[in-house]
């Protein structure tokens, strides 16, 4: 697996490989022909049994509890994919010494004990799985690192936590904080990856080879959870926040000049019901000046939408949206009043209709007929949104639906939201939002139904 290699230069190796882990050449290997393997490395005979179920387990993909050579070949394949090619050629090589190992252990008729292992070359199979863990290791702290910032904090860690559904939020709050105050030895409130990879050594020394690969295995699947949950979002909220803001800017616009200015914004402001005349005009010019970052005297959409970015990287996900959501209330109010009365209604088309009642009864998770903040919050679950922030816009949205203020949200209110929706926003914006819903309700039908399967 040189430059420019692929798996396809290794096949025979890796052949070779499992045709001396398979002892009884059955064409198949079990966790205790690897265990056998694993022994080499030093472990007890327990902790290679431990290991070697957990081996076989990384191999045994399609879950048959049988591993043929096609399925050890594909688990290099994936480890080349994930980790790249030196770290593949590492854990090659490592299983190859150890294969080594036994066929002496075997051409003795012996049992492996420390003094041979002495002997052979355990110290560059401890190198090569180090270099292996050190990747799992890294790609762990990558993923749990959700802000990018190169160090990880207690929530991150919390929320890596909470991939494992063993853990309510609660528990993994408190864990992710224990976890957090064990890494951070420098006490300064952030852990980077060699102190998060540090854990790990201090970790080894106190327990073991045996245990240490299972945490660090461990950590490895939480963070592959993870990042599967991140990624199960395929509506992207950004691009709701993206076209609020461009509404909320068009709006705004009084001269459709392309470009607002201070007074159009103190216009924007007057809208609210806290503000007074004359705090709108020194609102409007302090906040004119803080999205007009290049100085021209003019604001254009690119620089509107700008300030918004800036405001999500300083205060985070759920108060960004919250500052969106109240900017597009403003227009909305803005444009009414510009308006004056209301045009006749549009009806919703018999499409929508379905698809509103389709997303309504996924997520009345309990069957009762009506939702609440909670399982309108499991929605929003599948949005990048973290838990807590879900729970919070959840609430928000159930008080929107909530027209009545009876504390529930039946189909028909559910339904008169996109009615009064479609009435103020158009036909283009309603339907994005309906289909928005429409599918965070498919993609928690699919969990459900991979939870089942």
């Amino acid at each position: 697996m040189g430059a420019g290699a692929s798996i396809e230069d290794s096949k025979a190796r890796i052949k070779a490989a499992f045709t001396v882990m398979d002892a009884d050449s059955s064409g198949n290997i079990d966790p205790k022909e690897i265990a056998a393997v694993l022994a080499g490395s030093n472990l007890s005979e327990a902790a290679a049994a431990r290991q070697g179920q957990v081996w076989f387990d990384r191999f045994n993909v399609n879950k048959d509890r049988k591993v043929d050579c096609a399925e050890f070949e594909a688990f290099f394949e994936k480890t080349l994919t994930e980790h790249g090619e030196e770290a593949t050629l590492n854990l090659l090589v490592w299983f190859e010494e150890l294969n080594q190992k036994l066929l002496a252990k075997r051409a003795a008729g012996g049992s492996f004990t420390e003094s041979s292992a002495a002997s052979t070359t355990a110290p560059a199979a401890t190198i090569h799985s180090k270099k292996y863990n050190h990747e799992l290791i890294c790609k762990t702290c990558a993923v749990t690192d959700k802000d990018h910032n190169n160090s990880v904090d207690a929530r991150e860690i919390a929320e890596l936590l909470r991939a494992d559904s063993k853990l309510s939020e609660a528990g993994a709050a408190k864990a992710g904080k224990d976890f957090f105050d064990q890494i951070n030895r420098d006490r300064d409130n952030k852990v980077d990856a060699a102190e998060f990879e540090a854990f790990f050594d201090r970790h080894l020394a106190s327990y073991g080879e045996a245990d240490n690969n299972a945490l660090i295995d461990w950590f490895a699947e939480l963070a592959e959870k993870l990042e599967a949950k991140r990624g199960q979002a395929a509506v992207n909220i950004r691009k709701y926040n993206h076209d609020l803001i461009y509404k909320a800017f068009a709006v705004t616009d009084k001269d459709h000049s392309n470009s607002i200015d201070a007074g159009e914004i103190a216009e924007l402001l007057e809208c609210s019901e806290e503000l007074s005349k004359a705090s709108c005009a020194k609102a409007g010019m302090e906040f004119f000046n803080d999205i007009n970052t290049n100085k021209d005297n003019k604001v254009d959409v690119s620089e509107f939408e700008a300030y918004f970015e800036r405001h999500l990287a300083a205060h985070g996900e759920a108060e960004n949206n919250l500052l969106i959501d109240w900017f597009a209330d403003l227009a909305k109010k803005l444009e009414a009043k510009r308006n004056g009365p209301t045009a006749p209604a549009v009806e919703m088309n018999e499409v929508n209709k379905k698809i509103i009642f389709e997303t309504f009864a996924i997520a009345d998770a309990n069957s009762d007929g009506s939702v609440d903040a909670k399982e309108i919050a499991a929605l929003l679950e599948n949005t990048p949104l973290s838990k807590a922030a879900a729970a919070r816009q959840g609430m928000e949205w159930f008080e929107r639906f909530d027209t009545n203020d009876d504390r529930k949200v039946d189909v028909a209110e559910f339904e008169a939201f996109f009615a009064s929706h479609l009435a103020e926003y158009g036909v283009v914006e309603n339907d994005k939002l309906v289909d928005w819903f429409h599918d965070l309700a498919h993609l928690v039908a699919d969990s459900k139904r991979s939870t089942r399967a």
